[in-house]
């Protein structure tokens, strides 16, 4: 049986890498729907 040997830096805390996700998953969505609402040009 062989070791697991894990490289890297983990950092358990989430919530500073989530802040752009969601913002930039927030701006798709209002992008979208001004597409399919005929505000901007697609």
């Amino acid at each position: 049986m062989e070791e697991l040997a894990i490289k890297g830096r983990h950092d358990p805390v989430i919530a500073p890498r989530a802040r752009p996700v969601v913002e930039a998953v927030a701006r798709l969505v209002i992008a979208d729907l001004g597409i399919q609402g005929g505000y901007i040009d697609g």
